[in-house]
């Protein structure tokens, strides 16, 4: 039985998949597979990949499988069904991975028989750390609930009966935090949970990405966040009464943030006025993050001064002068 097994979906890629078979090839773990699944591309991606696999410019074992057009979390969900290995990742084809990235995870998952490894992310190959931090469930969903551990899905690596035997999947349909409700609900059904302290996933800035845009699809956030809500009380009680209190509440301010940040003060101020965000972000008073409770705050006396504020701290943030939650 193949040991890992790396899940890469992609949409018109091309221009990112030498890059990314390139890491593929150097990681010095060897036993994994990759299942690419292209998403209906209309470029030359899926003949680019299946050329290299044809030719061994794929030095691992490799298969591609294709289905129309539905989106990153339709085409994660068909790799899962086609993975054998007994761990999963999951990779985003614009992204990069160190060397180290299988080695490193699946070291520690097999030392401390963890249910889940979360490593770090980082646009450079800088930290070399090797500490690691064991939780339990209910301690990882603080941390996550509370952004303390910020993370998604291509910086884990997860036992496959933790996917397969609670039928876990991503959310279909939805454009936005598909990855943060599937990393809630893998952490939910773990018992062992290990945060490694090396970095490990690049994450590369695409501008064409759809997370720098805003529209209407920004609601999923909210939509997923209920859902999780209604999961939690079924499945998880004893984290229950805390996500209640913050964790809509929380996908309410950020889906406001990132409105603030993206729109016009026009656009703004019409989108505020089509959404009672108001009674999440009273919720927000106690929230441990001092931005986000202030933030909450500023924008029940003022929306003004809140989209003003939100401006502000982003170019800071962006000129790297303050740190994000």
């Amino acid at each position: 039985m193949i040991d890992v097994s790396v899940i890469i979906p992609f949409y018109n890629a091309l221009e990112f998949l030498d890059r990314i078979v390139n890491d593929l090839n150097n990681q010095i773990f060897k036993d994994f597979e990759v299942i690419f699944v292209d998403d209906g591309s209309t470029d030359n991606s899926y003949n680019a990949i299946d050329n290299m696999i044809r030719r061994n410019i794929c030095k691992f074992n490799a298969s591609l499988v294709r289905q129309e057009n539905k989106g990153v979390s339709t085409a994660r969900n068909l790799g899962i069904t086609k993975a054998v290995g007994r761990y999963f990742c999951f990779v985003d084809v614009d992204d990069g991975i160190t060397d180290e990235y299988l080695e490193a995870m699946y070291s520690v998952m097999q030392k401390e028989d963890a249910d889940v490894v979360f490593c770090k992310t980082t646009d450079q190959q800088i930290s070399k750390s090797q500490e690691y931090f064991i939780l339990n469930k209910v301690d990882a969903l603080e941390r996550y609930l509370f952004r303390n551990l910020t993370t998604g899905v291509w910086s884990m690596m997860v036992k496959n009966v933790i996917i397969c035997e609670n039928n876990l999947k991503f959310a279909d349909g939805f454009k936005y935090s598909e990855d943060l409700h599937m990393v809630f609900r893998i952490i939910a059904c773990s018992n062992k949970i290990i945060l490694l302290e090396k970095q490990l996933y690049i994450y590369y800035k695409n501008y064409g990405s759809a997370m720098r845009k805003f529209d209407e699809n920004r609601f999923d956030t909210i939509r997923l966040f209920k859902n999780l809500e209604e999961y939690f009380c079924e499945n998880n009680p004893d984290f229950y009464t805390l996500y209640k209190q913050y964790g809509v509440a929380y996908s309410e301010w950020s889906v406001l943030w990132q409105a603030a940040y993206h729109l016009k003060w026009i656009a703004f101020n019409k989108f505020t006025k089509e959404y009672n965000f108001k009674a999440g972000l009273r919720k927000l008073a106690s929230y441990p993050s001092r931005r986000v409770q202030l933030s909450s705050k500023v924008f029940l006396v003022s929306k003004t001064v809140f989209f003003v504020c939100v401006k502000f701290c982003i170019n800071r943030l962006m000129s790297g002068h303050i740190r994000g939650d």
